[in-house]
Protein backbone atom coordinates (compact mmCIF):
# COMPACT_ATOMS: atom_id res chain seq x y z
CA UNK A 1 0.00 0.00 0.00
CA UNK A 2 1.29 2.96 -0.60
CA UNK A 3 1.84 5.72 1.51
CA UNK A 4 -0.72 8.99 1.56
CA UNK A 5 1.20 12.34 0.62
CA UNK A 6 1.45 14.01 4.10
CA UNK A 7 3.10 10.56 4.99
CA UNK A 8 6.12 11.22 2.24
CA UNK A 9 6.36 14.61 3.64
CA UNK A 10 7.33 13.18 6.81
CA UNK A 11 9.73 11.04 5.53
CA UNK A 12 10.60 13.41 3.55
CA UNK A 13 11.41 16.41 6.32
CA UNK A 14 13.24 13.29 7.49
CA UNK A 15 15.54 13.17 4.58
CA UNK A 16 16.05 16.58 4.25
CA UNK A 17 17.90 16.66 7.97
CA UNK A 18 19.76 13.83 6.87
CA UNK A 19 21.32 15.02 3.82
CA UNK A 20 21.89 18.33 5.71
CA UNK A 21 24.96 17.78 6.62
CA UNK A 22 24.82 17.98 10.41
CA UNK A 23 26.43 15.38 11.41
CA UNK A 24 27.40 16.60 14.90
CA UNK A 25 23.72 17.46 15.83
CA UNK A 26 21.99 15.22 18.28
CA UNK A 27 18.69 16.15 16.06
CA UNK A 28 19.99 14.95 13.07
CA UNK A 29 21.47 11.64 15.33
CA UNK A 30 18.18 11.03 16.65
CA UNK A 31 16.36 11.59 13.40
CA UNK A 32 18.86 9.41 11.94
CA UNK A 33 18.44 6.46 14.20
CA UNK A 34 14.56 6.92 14.52
CA UNK A 35 14.20 6.30 10.49
CA UNK A 36 16.21 3.47 10.77
CA UNK A 37 14.44 2.08 13.34
CA UNK A 38 11.17 2.70 11.47
CA UNK A 39 12.34 1.21 8.19
CA UNK A 40 13.49 -2.13 9.88
CA UNK A 41 10.25 -2.07 12.10
CA UNK A 42 8.16 -1.58 8.76
CA UNK A 43 9.46 -4.97 7.35
CA UNK A 44 8.72 -7.23 10.62
CA UNK A 45 8.48 -6.40 13.92
CA UNK A 46 6.72 -7.42 17.07
CA UNK A 47 5.59 -4.44 19.84
CA UNK A 48 3.78 -4.73 23.11
CA UNK A 49 1.70 -1.43 24.57
CA UNK A 50 0.90 -2.33 28.04
CA UNK A 51 -0.69 1.09 30.54
CA UNK A 52 2.05 2.01 32.92
CA UNK A 53 -0.52 4.57 35.40
CA UNK A 54 -3.72 5.47 35.45
CA UNK A 55 -5.14 8.88 37.73
CA UNK A 56 -8.67 10.32 37.59
CA UNK A 57 -9.80 13.04 39.26
CA UNK A 58 -13.77 13.91 38.68
CA UNK A 59 -16.70 15.70 40.19
CA UNK A 60 -18.74 13.20 40.37
CA UNK A 61 -18.79 11.23 43.27
CA UNK A 62 -21.08 8.20 42.27
CA UNK A 63 -18.62 7.56 39.58
CA UNK A 64 -15.63 8.06 41.85
CA UNK A 65 -15.47 4.37 43.11
CA UNK A 66 -16.01 2.43 39.88
CA UNK A 67 -13.60 4.84 38.70
CA UNK A 68 -11.14 3.88 40.91
CA UNK A 69 -11.41 0.46 40.81
CA UNK A 70 -11.51 0.07 36.90
CA UNK A 71 -8.43 2.19 37.16
CA UNK A 72 -6.61 -0.76 39.21
CA UNK A 73 -7.68 -3.25 36.56
CA UNK A 74 -6.45 -0.39 33.58
CA UNK A 75 -3.03 -1.17 34.62
CA UNK A 76 -3.43 -5.13 33.44
CA UNK A 77 -4.37 -4.17 30.24
CA UNK A 78 -1.78 -5.00 27.43
CA UNK A 79 -2.21 -5.18 23.92
CA UNK A 80 0.92 -7.57 22.24
CA UNK A 81 1.20 -8.41 18.55
CA UNK A 82 3.05 -8.98 15.26
CA UNK A 83 3.52 -6.89 11.88
CA UNK A 84 5.27 -8.21 8.58
CA UNK A 85 5.01 -7.17 5.38
CA UNK A 86 6.06 -7.70 1.78
CA UNK A 87 6.54 -4.25 -0.14
CA UNK A 88 7.11 -6.00 -3.42
CA UNK A 89 3.63 -7.89 -3.49
CA UNK A 90 1.67 -5.34 -1.68
CA UNK A 91 0.39 -7.44 1.44
CA UNK A 92 0.86 -6.62 4.93
CA UNK A 93 0.05 -8.58 8.21
CA UNK A 94 -0.85 -7.25 11.52
CA UNK A 95 -1.63 -9.93 14.40
CA UNK A 96 -2.87 -8.34 18.19
CA UNK A 97 -3.71 -10.02 21.39
CA UNK A 98 -5.86 -7.67 24.05
CA UNK A 99 -5.32 -9.02 27.10
CA UNK A 100 -8.06 -7.43 29.28
CA UNK A 101 -9.93 -8.95 32.73
CA UNK A 102 -7.79 -12.06 32.41
CA UNK A 103 -8.94 -12.73 28.84
CA UNK A 104 -7.52 -12.40 25.41
CA UNK A 105 -9.12 -10.94 22.09
CA UNK A 106 -7.06 -11.76 18.82
CA UNK A 107 -7.28 -9.75 16.19
CA UNK A 108 -5.79 -10.08 12.61
CA UNK A 109 -5.61 -7.64 9.57
CA UNK A 110 -4.59 -8.64 6.51
CA UNK A 111 -4.04 -5.97 3.56
CA UNK A 112 -3.46 -6.66 -0.03
CA UNK A 113 -2.99 -3.67 -2.64
CA UNK A 114 -5.83 -1.75 -1.60
CA UNK A 115 -8.17 -4.05 0.44
CA UNK A 116 -8.25 -5.01 4.22
CA UNK A 117 -8.95 -8.32 5.55
CA UNK A 118 -10.35 -8.11 8.94
CA UNK A 119 -10.23 -11.90 11.04
CA UNK A 120 -13.87 -12.61 12.86
CA UNK A 121 -11.62 -14.09 15.18
CA UNK A 122 -12.24 -11.23 17.96
CA UNK A 123 -15.82 -12.08 18.43
CA UNK A 124 -15.15 -15.63 20.42
CA UNK A 125 -12.89 -13.20 22.87
CA UNK A 126 -15.44 -10.41 23.04
CA UNK A 127 -18.22 -13.47 24.20
CA UNK A 128 -15.95 -14.31 26.76
CA UNK A 129 -15.60 -10.81 28.17
CA UNK A 130 -19.35 -9.74 27.83
CA UNK A 131 -20.08 -14.12 29.53
CA UNK A 132 -17.54 -12.37 32.32
CA UNK A 133 -19.56 -9.13 32.96
CA UNK A 134 -22.78 -11.66 33.37
CA UNK A 135 -24.01 -9.39 30.17
CA UNK A 136 -27.41 -11.40 29.02
CA UNK A 137 -26.76 -12.70 25.61
CA UNK A 138 -28.12 -16.37 24.14
CA UNK A 139 -25.44 -17.63 22.11
CA UNK A 140 -26.26 -19.82 19.29
CA UNK A 141 -22.30 -21.89 18.91
CA UNK A 142 -23.23 -23.67 16.06
CA UNK A 143 -24.02 -20.26 13.95
CA UNK A 144 -20.26 -18.96 15.93
CA UNK A 145 -18.89 -21.99 14.46
CA UNK A 146 -19.60 -20.50 10.67
CA UNK A 147 -17.08 -17.65 11.56
CA UNK A 148 -14.46 -19.95 12.31
CA UNK A 149 -11.48 -18.70 9.87
CA UNK A 150 -13.00 -16.30 8.22
CA UNK A 151 -12.62 -12.65 7.07
CA UNK A 152 -14.28 -9.28 6.35
CA UNK A 153 -13.14 -7.24 3.40
CA UNK A 154 -12.73 -3.53 3.89
CA UNK A 155 -12.97 -2.32 0.67
CA UNK A 156 -10.52 0.40 -0.77
CA UNK A 157 -9.07 1.50 2.11
CA UNK A 158 -6.62 3.80 0.42
CA UNK A 159 -10.02 6.67 -0.68
CA UNK A 160 -10.70 5.76 2.96
CA UNK A 161 -7.14 7.00 4.26
CA UNK A 162 -6.15 9.63 1.13
CA UNK A 163 -9.60 10.68 0.57
CA UNK A 164 -8.15 10.84 -3.47
CA UNK A 165 -10.05 9.95 -6.24
CA UNK A 166 -9.18 6.49 -8.33
CA UNK A 167 -8.64 9.00 -11.80
CA UNK A 168 -6.24 10.92 -9.92
CA UNK A 169 -3.23 11.61 -10.80
CA UNK A 170 -0.53 10.71 -8.88
CA UNK A 171 1.94 13.10 -7.97
CA UNK A 172 3.88 11.49 -5.30
CA UNK A 173 6.81 10.97 -7.31
CA UNK A 174 7.62 14.85 -7.10
CA UNK A 175 6.79 15.11 -3.31
CA UNK A 176 9.10 16.74 -1.03
CA UNK A 177 11.86 18.38 -3.48
CA UNK A 178 10.47 21.54 -2.90
CA UNK A 179 11.77 25.08 -1.03
CA UNK A 180 8.82 24.92 1.08
CA UNK A 181 9.86 21.35 2.90
CA UNK A 182 13.34 22.64 3.25
CA UNK A 183 12.13 26.12 4.99
CA UNK A 184 9.82 24.04 7.21
CA UNK A 185 12.53 21.36 8.09
CA UNK A 186 14.72 24.42 9.03
CA UNK A 187 11.80 25.92 11.23
CA UNK A 188 11.18 22.61 13.01
CA UNK A 189 14.66 21.86 13.70
CA UNK A 190 14.82 24.91 15.29
CA UNK A 191 12.06 24.39 17.96
CA UNK A 192 13.90 21.25 18.81
CA UNK A 193 16.44 22.16 21.92
CA UNK A 194 20.25 20.29 20.91
CA UNK A 195 19.94 19.52 24.89
CA UNK A 196 16.89 17.56 24.72
CA UNK A 197 18.46 15.16 23.24
CA UNK A 198 20.74 12.52 25.06
CA UNK A 199 22.55 9.62 24.71
CA UNK A 200 23.76 6.80 26.66
CA UNK A 201 25.90 3.70 25.29
CA UNK A 202 23.59 2.85 21.73
CA UNK A 203 20.46 4.22 23.30
CA UNK A 204 19.85 8.26 22.12
CA UNK A 205 16.49 9.58 23.69
CA UNK A 206 14.32 12.37 23.21
CA UNK A 207 11.10 13.61 25.30
CA UNK A 208 8.93 15.53 22.81
CA UNK A 209 6.59 18.06 24.76
CA UNK A 210 2.84 19.24 23.54
CA UNK A 211 4.89 22.59 21.98
CA UNK A 212 6.87 20.22 19.31
CA UNK A 213 4.05 18.05 18.73
CA UNK A 214 2.00 20.83 17.72
CA UNK A 215 4.51 22.49 15.63
CA UNK A 216 4.75 18.85 13.26
CA UNK A 217 1.03 19.15 12.61
CA UNK A 218 1.28 22.73 12.15
CA UNK A 219 3.76 22.23 9.44
CA UNK A 220 2.07 19.20 8.07
CA UNK A 221 -1.19 20.69 7.96
CA UNK A 222 0.74 23.06 5.84
CA UNK A 223 1.70 20.81 3.66
CA UNK A 224 -0.74 18.73 3.00
CA UNK A 225 -2.88 22.55 2.41
CA UNK A 226 -0.10 23.56 -0.51
CA UNK A 227 -0.65 19.83 -1.86
CA UNK A 228 -4.36 20.29 -2.18
CA UNK A 229 -5.09 17.26 0.12
CA UNK A 230 -7.98 18.17 1.43
CA UNK A 231 -8.99 15.22 3.66
CA UNK A 232 -5.18 15.16 5.35
CA UNK A 233 -5.26 19.16 5.78
CA UNK A 234 -8.70 18.81 7.82
CA UNK A 235 -7.41 16.00 9.82
CA UNK A 236 -4.75 17.62 11.05
CA UNK A 237 -6.70 20.25 11.65
CA UNK A 238 -9.30 18.54 13.84
CA UNK A 239 -5.90 16.87 15.43
CA UNK A 240 -4.48 20.40 16.80
CA UNK A 241 -8.03 21.92 18.26
CA UNK A 242 -8.45 18.46 20.15
CA UNK A 243 -5.02 18.88 21.26
CA UNK A 244 -4.80 21.92 22.52
CA UNK A 245 -8.25 22.14 24.01
CA UNK A 246 -8.76 18.66 25.16
CA UNK A 247 -5.14 17.54 26.62
CA UNK A 248 -3.80 19.96 29.41
CA UNK A 249 -0.31 17.97 28.61
CA UNK A 250 1.32 15.72 26.60
CA UNK A 251 5.02 14.11 26.22
CA UNK A 252 6.48 11.43 24.11
CA UNK A 253 10.00 10.08 25.20
CA UNK A 254 11.24 7.90 22.18
CA UNK A 255 14.50 6.05 22.80
CA UNK A 256 16.09 4.23 19.86
CA UNK A 257 18.76 1.70 20.49
CA UNK A 258 21.16 2.26 17.26
CA UNK A 259 22.87 -1.40 17.29
CA UNK A 260 19.20 -2.80 17.90
CA UNK A 261 16.85 -0.18 16.37
CA UNK A 262 14.68 -1.00 18.75
CA UNK A 263 12.66 1.86 19.70
CA UNK A 264 11.21 2.02 23.74
CA UNK A 265 8.22 5.11 24.19
CA UNK A 266 6.71 6.22 27.24
CA UNK A 267 3.00 8.45 26.50
CA UNK A 268 2.39 10.69 29.17
CA UNK A 269 -1.05 12.53 29.02
CA UNK A 270 -3.49 14.74 30.78
CA UNK A 271 -6.54 14.60 29.46
CA UNK A 272 -9.38 17.13 30.40
CA UNK A 273 -12.93 16.10 30.20
CA UNK A 274 -14.96 19.73 30.41
CA UNK A 275 -18.66 18.08 30.19
CA UNK A 276 -17.43 16.57 33.81
CA UNK A 277 -14.47 18.55 34.76
CA UNK A 278 -12.94 15.61 35.24
CA UNK A 279 -9.50 14.92 34.47
CA UNK A 280 -7.62 11.65 33.27
CA UNK A 281 -3.55 11.07 34.13
CA UNK A 282 -2.87 8.16 31.54
CA UNK A 283 0.88 6.89 30.73
CA UNK A 284 1.38 4.38 28.21
CA UNK A 285 4.66 2.18 27.23
CA UNK A 286 5.22 1.08 23.61
CA UNK A 287 7.84 -1.25 22.47
CA UNK A 288 8.82 -1.62 19.18
CA UNK A 289 11.65 -4.24 18.07
CA UNK A 290 12.19 -5.55 14.74
CA UNK A 291 12.11 -8.99 13.40
CA UNK A 292 13.43 -11.55 10.80
CA UNK A 293 10.77 -12.48 8.14
CA UNK A 294 9.57 -15.58 8.78
CA UNK A 295 7.48 -17.35 5.94
CA UNK A 296 5.10 -15.92 3.57
CA UNK A 297 1.87 -13.86 4.16
CA UNK A 298 -1.21 -15.60 3.43
CA UNK A 299 -3.87 -13.37 2.08
CA UNK A 300 -7.64 -15.39 2.41
CA UNK A 301 -8.84 -16.61 -0.66
CA UNK A 302 -12.62 -16.56 -1.95
CA UNK A 303 -13.99 -18.95 -0.04
CA UNK A 304 -12.48 -17.66 3.90
CA UNK A 305 -14.07 -13.66 2.52
CA UNK A 306 -17.34 -12.92 3.78
CA UNK A 307 -19.45 -9.79 2.54
CA UNK A 308 -20.79 -7.49 5.31
CA UNK A 309 -24.08 -9.16 4.53
CA UNK A 310 -23.28 -12.54 5.76
CA UNK A 311 -21.45 -10.95 8.12
CA UNK A 312 -24.29 -9.33 9.50
CA UNK A 313 -26.33 -12.70 8.46
CA UNK A 314 -24.53 -14.82 10.53
CA UNK A 315 -23.88 -12.34 13.77
CA UNK A 316 -27.47 -11.58 14.17
CA UNK A 317 -28.17 -15.66 14.35
CA UNK A 318 -25.41 -15.92 16.67
CA UNK A 319 -26.91 -13.38 19.10
CA UNK A 320 -31.30 -14.68 18.65
CA UNK A 321 -33.05 -14.72 21.88
CA UNK A 322 -36.41 -16.57 21.53
CA UNK A 323 -39.18 -14.73 22.89
CA UNK A 324 -39.90 -17.18 26.27
CA UNK A 325 -36.04 -16.07 26.73
CA UNK A 326 -36.75 -12.59 26.81
CA UNK A 327 -33.78 -11.01 28.69
CA UNK A 328 -34.48 -8.65 31.27
CA UNK A 329 -31.80 -5.85 30.79
CA UNK A 330 -33.31 -3.61 34.12
CA UNK A 331 -31.74 -6.60 35.97
CA UNK A 332 -28.02 -6.10 34.30
CA UNK A 333 -28.95 -2.32 35.07
CA UNK A 334 -29.42 -2.97 38.71
CA UNK A 335 -26.49 -5.36 39.08
CA UNK A 336 -24.82 -3.83 41.65
CA UNK A 337 -27.72 -3.50 43.69
CA UNK A 338 -27.26 -7.14 44.00
CA UNK A 339 -25.62 -8.31 47.45
CA UNK A 340 -25.02 -11.87 45.98
CA UNK A 341 -23.16 -10.52 42.66
CA UNK A 342 -21.33 -7.66 44.76
CA UNK A 343 -19.86 -10.48 47.18
CA UNK A 344 -18.52 -12.05 43.86
CA UNK A 345 -17.11 -8.86 42.69
CA UNK A 346 -15.35 -7.75 45.78
CA UNK A 347 -13.86 -11.40 46.29
CA UNK A 348 -12.47 -10.42 42.91
CA UNK A 349 -11.41 -7.39 43.83
CA UNK A 350 -9.68 -9.09 47.00
CA UNK A 351 -8.10 -11.03 45.16
CA UNK A 352 -6.19 -8.55 43.13
CA UNK A 353 -5.41 -6.26 45.58
CA UNK A 354 -3.43 -9.14 47.63
CA UNK A 355 -1.98 -10.45 44.28
CA UNK A 356 -0.95 -7.73 43.21
CA UNK A 357 -0.51 -4.52 46.05
CA UNK A 358 1.74 -2.20 44.39
CA UNK A 359 -0.90 -1.51 41.58
CA UNK A 360 -2.97 0.39 44.68
CA UNK A 361 -1.61 3.77 45.38
CA UNK A 362 -2.36 5.32 48.58
CA UNK A 363 -4.58 8.06 46.74
CA UNK A 364 -6.39 5.32 45.21
CA UNK A 365 -6.93 3.71 48.00
CA UNK A 366 -7.86 6.54 50.14
CA UNK A 367 -10.68 7.20 46.63
CA UNK A 368 -12.15 3.46 47.35
CA UNK A 369 -12.71 3.99 51.18
CA UNK A 370 -14.13 7.01 50.56
CA UNK A 371 -17.08 6.07 47.77
CA UNK A 372 -17.37 2.42 48.92
CA UNK A 373 -20.52 2.73 50.78
CA UNK A 374 -22.00 3.48 47.87
CA UNK A 375 -22.24 0.34 46.15
CA UNK A 376 -20.39 -1.86 49.31
CA UNK A 377 -22.58 -2.99 52.61
CA UNK A 378 -20.82 -2.30 55.55
CA UNK A 379 -19.76 -6.27 56.13
CA UNK A 380 -18.60 -5.84 52.60
CA UNK A 381 -16.88 -2.99 53.18
CA UNK A 382 -14.95 -3.97 56.54
CA UNK A 383 -13.65 -6.44 54.14
CA UNK A 384 -12.66 -4.23 51.81
CA UNK A 385 -10.77 -2.27 54.13
CA UNK A 386 -8.95 -5.06 55.25
CA UNK A 387 -7.53 -5.55 52.60
CA UNK A 388 -6.54 -2.21 51.97
CA UNK A 389 -5.06 -2.19 55.00
CA UNK A 390 -2.48 -4.76 54.38
CA UNK A 391 -1.76 -3.24 50.81
CA UNK A 392 -0.72 0.01 52.50
CA UNK A 393 1.95 -1.62 54.49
Amino acid sequence: MKLNKWGLGILTILSIFLLGGCWNDPRTEFIEALSNAGSSAAEASKFELSVADFDYAGGDTDSDLYISMFASQLKAISLKGTFASDEDKEVSETELALGAYGQKIPFQFVTEKENMYVSTSFISGALDIADMFQYPVTIDEDELQKLDGKFINIDNIKDQLDGEDEDEKDTDSNVGFNFSLMKKAKELMDIFDKESFTKKDDVISHTFTKKEILAVMEAMKDYAKEEKDKESQKTFEESITALKSSFKDLKIKVSVNQKTNKINSTITMSYLYDATAAKFDVSLKLTITPQKKTGKIKVPGKKDILSEEKFDEILNSIFTVEEEEEVDLDTYKDIYGDDEYMDEYLEDLIAEIEASPELFSEEEVNSIRENGPLVFNKDQMKRLNEALDKALL
